[in-house]
């Protein structure tokens, strides 16, 4: 994943990526959920998820993959 943006008050958010490569969003939080993501890969491809579940310390399937890389 080249960059993680969250939808939040109906504008999108970059959503920045840790030291330990997971993406955090805090000031504002990202609230209680569900949530709208777009995800970019290192070649431009996009991926939008919505109504995806908050799930404490577990793993949410999303609706698509990205394509394979050249």
């Amino acid at each position: 994943m080249n960059s993680f943006h969250g939808g939040l008050s109906g504008a999108w958010v970059n959503v920045p990526r840790t030291e330990y490569n997971y993406f955090v969003q805090t000031n504002p939080g990202m609230g209680p959920g569900p949530y709208t993501f777009r995800v970019t890969d290192l070649y431009g491809n996009v991926l939008e998820d919505s109504s995806v579940p908050h799930r404490e310390g577990g793993a949410v399937d999303g609706a698509s993959q990205f394509p394979l890389g050249p």
